[in-house]
C-alpha cells in the first residue's frame, strides 16, 4: 500500500525563509546574467551588419552572406516615411500615404503602421 508523499524535513521558522530565499536569488542573478550576455551578444551582431531577428528591416534585405544590405526600393521608402513623419502625420496615416503611392512591402502586401513605426525607431 503506498503510504503517500515523503514529508519535507522539518525546518527552523529562520532557516526554512532563508533558503528559498538565498535559492531565489541565485536564480534571479542567473537569469540576470544570461540576459546581459544575449544582450551583448545581439548589439554586436548589429554593429557588424548581420542578422538578429528573423527577417531583415524594413529598407533592407539579407545579402548573400546572411548579412543586412540597403535595399535601393525600399530605401526610397525609409525617407518618405521619415518626411512625412517630420511633417506631423500619424503612424496610420504615413502608412496610407504609402500604400497611395504604390508601394508594398517584400511581400507585396501594404505596409502597416507596425512597420512605419518600427522603421522610424531605427536610425535614418
Amino acid at each position: 500500500m503506498d503510504a503517500g508523499p515523503e514529508p519535507q524535513p522539518r525546518r527552523p521558522p529562520a532557516a526554512g525563509k532563508f533558503t528559498p530565499t538565498v535559492l531565489a536569488g541565485a536564480a534571479e542573478m542567473k537569469r540576470n546574467l544570461t540576459r546581459e550576455r544575449t544582450r551583448a551578444a545581439m548589439r554586436v551582431k548589429r554593429e557588424r551588419g548581420e542578422r538578429v531577428g528573423r527577417y531583415a528591416p524594413f529598407g533592407d534585405a539579407l545579402n548573400a552572406s546572411g548579412c543586412i544590405a540597403p535595399q535601393a526600393d525600399e530605401q526610397r521608402v525609409v525617407t518618405l516615411i521619415h518626411q512625412l513623419h517630420a511633417e506631423g502625420h500619424s503612424l496610420r496615416r504615413i502608412a496610407g500615404e504609402i500604400e497611395a503611392r504604390g508601394h508594398a512591402g517584400c511581400d507585396r502586401r501594404p505596409v502597416p503602421a507596425k512597420t512605419v513605426h518600427a522603421t522610424l525607431r531605427r536610425a535614418l
